[in-house]
């Protein structure tokens, strides 16, 4: 018995089947790249959330127990790690926000 043989012939690409295929390696590359933004984007959002949720818990004020009735009297901190020195309206005391 005898094995058939094949030929595989591979085609050249024409200026058209160069372009298509340029064309679908650079949508490939947009579409990977919006995802890198995308999953980048979701993981800001998800800590600037955390730190306004953090900011909203230390907002009550110790001594007479109003929650966000205040005012800021200073600022300072790296960008990271920014902090907000607060005074109560209602009784006047003051604290630190991290």
């Amino acid at each position: 018995m005898k094995m058939p043989k094949f030929k595989f012939k591979i085609p050249s690409l024409t200026v058209r089947g160069r372009l298509r295929l340029v064309i679908g390696m650079l949508m490939l590359m947009l579409v990977a790249g919006g995802g890198v933004v995308s999953v980048w984007a979701f993981g800001r959002y998800q800590f600037m959330l955390a730190r306004a949720v953090r900011a909203a818990e230390r907002s009550t004020c110790s001594q007479c127990a109003s929650y966000g009735v205040l005012e800021v009297v200073r600022h300072a901190g790296s960008e990271t790690a920014p902090w907000l020195r607060v005074r109560c309206r209602k009784c006047g005391h003051e604290w630190r926000i991290e």
